[in-house]
């Protein structure tokens, strides 16, 4: 039984910055000086990581599937996958804003293909590369069903300007399991799901 794969990756950003336009007119200018205020920014960025560091789904069968925006193909194919396979993959997480990040869950949007095979698919996602310090984990049709969040918040801080090379960042592995049960039913199916990280500010919140 062999079937086809694609794991995307995305970030979905929760922006709150803690100021609004009501807030904003408090800052109205006062009898003895200029004053200036400038809000702070939430920007995280995320791209693929496993001798293959560029944007781009994560988990892809064939180089093509794997292109990233910048018209690369993918280095790390899994190839089409069988009762029994798992695989690993990392997600970088790196803050362009100047405000502290802290991530709080985990999502997935389901864009094409077959529910049957995510009921047959978990996942763990953790912070070091052999598993141990689990993020969560569970059943990857649950996942699509409800966003999970982290038991503890994940935190990224910020150093805005810092070249992008050296910005602060969080590494997510992404351990994906097809189990040997998997039945015949999955032969020829295909999915893509798109993973989304949910982010907001950590100060005052």
């Amino acid at each position: 039984m062999r079937m086809n794969m694609t794991l995307a990756l995305g970030t979905l950003v929760a922006v709150a910055i803690g100021t609004s336009a009501a807030t904003l007119a408090l800052f109205a200018d006062q009898a003895g000086g200029e004053q200036e205020f400038e809000a702070g920014t939430l920007v995280l960025y995320g791209y693929r990581d496993f001798s293959d560091t560029v944007d781009g789904p994560m988990f892809y069968t064939t180089p093509e599937e794997g292109v990233s925006t910048g018209g690369l193909n993918g280095r790390r194919p899994t190839g089409l996958w069988a009762p029994g396979d798992s695989w690993k993959r990392a997600l970088i997480l790196r803050n362009d804003g100047s405000l502290e990040v802290k991530l709080t869950g985990l999502g997935a949007d389901l864009e094409s293909g077959s529910l049957d095979m995510a009921e047959k698919l978990t996942y763990v996602v953790s912070t070091d590369l052999n598993g141990t310090e689990k993020v969560t984990e569970g059943n990857l049709a649950d996942l699509i069903a409800s966003d999970v969040a982290f038991s503890t918040p994940l935190t990224i801080t910020a150093n805005p300007t810092a070249s992008p090379g050296f910005r602060p960042r969080k590494q997510l592995y992404f351990h994906v399991t097809l189990p040997l049960e998997a039945d015949n039913s999955l032969q020829g199916e295909e999915l893509k799901v798109q993973f989304t990280v949910s982010a907001e500010q950590a100060k005052n919140n």
